[in-house]
């Protein structure tokens, strides 16, 4: 992307995304209304940015999107010709008429003279509303899709749609699991992490002075990052040479709160490091000493 907006008419909303690197688009009170369509939102940008060729609209009621879903689609814009490219999920769920009145329903999808298992059918694709890419024409027109359509198939697990109140705790469920992909601040260093817990964990050890500096990682391609950590460390489903040369081998998974297991070890060592039976005794005066940080690891 060359360019990242927010578009928006909170103050608060607006604070935020520009500390978070992002540009502010102010949205006018026509099409920030509670019925506007996302369109006119867009349609809106694309009147008073000229100099942009492609939109892609994300919309901020589908918390689980991941890098990898928008760069998809980004190279069926721009490799292969694509006018419009949309987000879909595939359901298996066989559909009816709806009738009123007492009338007589019919199947929409199905043959129930054939009626296919569940696990054996490819399901149906559907449009779960988490992004739109479109060429400015297009959205200069009112539409999302249109010319060359294309879609994106995105796994039931990243489809979450916050419509309802029902659908945020399965929201906050989800992003807890997947966590966050990005940078601290737009100047910021490189920060992964898929439990929040784990997050915790390390402003703790941030808190206690501990240089952090955490690097995902469980497979092969990580053991020589791990043989040079101070305290190397790896999840309980690791390779088993990663575990086999780890100084510390955490009982969690990667994704469920190992990071924050490995943190609260390297809490606890410093701990008792600084019980008064394992400080070092006092060096002789006329020797000199040079002060180091034995527990200041970089943590695996």
């Amino acid at each position: 992307f060359d360019s990242v907006w927010v578009s928006t008419d909170h103050d608060e909303i607006a604070r935020i995304s520009q500390e978070w690197g992002a540009q502010v688009f102010r949205r006018s009170a026509q099409t920030a209304a509670d019925k506007s369509p996302s369109i006119d939102a867009v349609k809106e940008f694309a009147t008073h940015h000229p100099e942009v060729d492609y939109i892609a609209q994300v919309q901020c009621t589908s918390p689980c999107l991941h890098p990898f879903h928008v760069a998809g689609p980004c190279r069926m814009m721009r490799e292969e010709g694509f006018d419009s490219v949309f987000a879909v999920t595939r359901r298996h769920g066989f559909r009816w008429q709806e009738v009123h009145g007492g009338g007589k329903t019919a199947p929409l999808n199905l043959d129930p003279k054939n009626r296919p298992r569940r696990q054996d059918w490819d399901g149906e694709l559907i449009e779960n509303g988490s992004f739109y890419f479109a060429t400015r024409e297009l959205i200069l027109d009112g539409l999302f899709q249109g010319g060359k359509i294309g879609y994106f198939e995105m796994q039931a697990e990243y489809s979450v749609d916050i419509d309802t109140d029902i659908d945020w705790p399965i929201a906050e469920q989800r992003v807890l699991k997947f966590g966050y992909f990005g940078k601290t601040r737009p100047q910021g260093e490189e920060f992964r992490s898929f439990n929040y817990s784990d997050t915790i964990g390390i402003k703790q050890l941030q808190a206690r002075g501990v240089e952090v500096k955490v690097i995902a990682g469980n497979d092969l391609p990580d053991m020589g990052c791990i043989k040079l950590a101070g305290i190397g460390a790896a999840p309980g489903d690791a390779h088993h040479d990663i575990r086999t040369i780890a100084n510390f081998v955490c009982r969690q998974p990667g994704g469920r709160g190992a990071v924050r297991e490995f943190c609260d070890h390297v809490l606890l060592v410093m701990e008792k490091a600084n019980l008064p039976s394992n400080r070092q005794k006092k060096q002789p005066a006329n020797r000199e000493v040079k002060k180091t940080s034995q527990f200041a690891p970089k943590c695996i």
